[in-house]
């Protein structure tokens, strides 16, 4: 009896229910962690989407203003940004914080050679102004995620406003 008492009044955990408990909450985090990172990337893919019709609104009121559009080149360039700054809501500004308009993603707009089928053109910061700037109607916005192998989505804004995952201007 008295070994039974002194067993009761012990105090600690044995290791194996420290064993047990670091296995159940090893198993809790590996199965939290995929659904964060899905929430994570749904969330960036929503910021980016609601950037790209912040853009629109930009491109829509710079054109109203000037007459044309601001995406004005056959190659791929973050040029018409410049252009369209004084139209963005402050948090949108390029030179605002982090200097990334849209978290996660670089922006490019070009002009397609073939308004009906409309290519990605190779990615470059040159600014090879179309002869057709002041008729520019068939303009495209794609955001390209930062990081290649993040799993985002790549999107394309068409000069109707929508915003698609392809060039085919199926909207989101």
């Amino acid at each position: 009896m008295w070994q039974k008492l002194r067993w009761r009044e012990r105090a600690g955990f044995s290791l194996i229910e420290v064993m047990m408990v670091i296995g159940i909450i090893a198993i809790i985090v590996t199965l939290a962690i995929p659904t964060t990172q899905s929430a994570v990337r749904s969330s960036k893919e929503a910021g980016c989407i609601k950037g790209l019709k912040v853009i629109y609104g930009a491109i829509e009121m710079y054109k109203t203003e000037r007459g044309y559009s601001p995406v004005h080149t056959s190659e791929a360039s973050n040029l018409f940004l410049r252009e369209i700054d004084p139209y963005l809501p402050e948090p949108y500004h390029i030179g605002h914080g982090t200097n990334v308009m849209i978290k996660g993603y670089r922006l490019f707009g070009w002009v397609p050679d073939n308004p009906s089928s409309p290519t990605v053109p190779a990615l470059g910061t040159g600014a090879v102004v179309s002869t057709d700037r002041f008729g520019a109607r068939n303009w495209r916005v794609m955001a390209v995620p930062i990081e290649p192998y993040s799993g985002l989505s790549t999107f394309y804004l068409e000069p109707n406003g929508n915003v698609s995952r392809t060039l085919d201007g199926k909207p989101i």
